[in-house]
């Protein structure tokens, strides 16, 4: 798997380097980074609290030359053509009308996995956002958000599960019908260094 040999000094660059260098000068690319804080602790640091979804977000997040989208929960580094948009016009939703999401979808964009399967996949949600699932809602979320200045209050909306549902997701079974159909591809990877 690439994510061990992620663990190797510079492979990290290496590997965001060769993702920005793939999309030339008029692609984009967007890696998660999200994190719990907002929604847990009330409190975070758009630029400086640590990804939870993997090295490659961490270490994007520390990045020169790199934007982050403003939702404080579902936060995306952005690289390349369209990075300075994101920041800006990011919705009050996770994946509504403007969203990396809806970008990807609507510039059919593709999806990269680097170490993982289907199951942790955020664009199946984006999925359920847009059709508008009975089993999720919309929630509102206020704290304190620090950016280069003091913290200030906001407050954002994700789509989340109802307490108490008993709808089970399968995302690895749907990223493994996209694979009969012919939509994915799996690619070796060579050396890194």
């Amino acid at each position: 798997f690439l994510g061990g040999l992620l663990q190797i000094p510079g492979a990290v660059d290496i590997v965001l380097d060769a993702l920005e260098q793939r999309v030339g000068k008029k692609g984009t690319v967007f890696i998660p980074a999200f994190t719990s804080a907002f929604t847990e602790q009330g409190k975070m640091d758009r630029n400086a609290s640590p990804s939870e979804t993997g090295l490659l977000g961490d270490r994007a997040l520390r990045r020169s030359g790199v934007s982050i989208t403003s939702h404080p929960y579902h936060r995306f580094i952005v690289l390349g053509a369209s990075r300075d948009t994101f920041v800006v016009s990011h919705p009050r939703s996770s994946f509504g009308p403007g969203s990396p999401m809806d970008h990807i979808f609507n510039k059919n964009g593709k999806i990269v996995l680097i170490s993982v399967d289907w199951e942790p996949v955020t664009f199946f949600h984006y999925i359920e956002e847009v059709v508008g699932v009975p089993y999720r809602y919309e929630k509102t979320f206020r704290g304190q958000i620090t950016t280069e200045s003091a913290p200030q209050a906001e407050e954002w909306t994700m789509f989340v599960r109802r307490k108490g549902e008993a709808v089970q997701n399968n995302f690895a079974a749907f990223g493994e019908k996209l694979r009969q159909e012919g939509l994915t591809k799996s690619v070796a990877h060579g050396p890194l260094i």
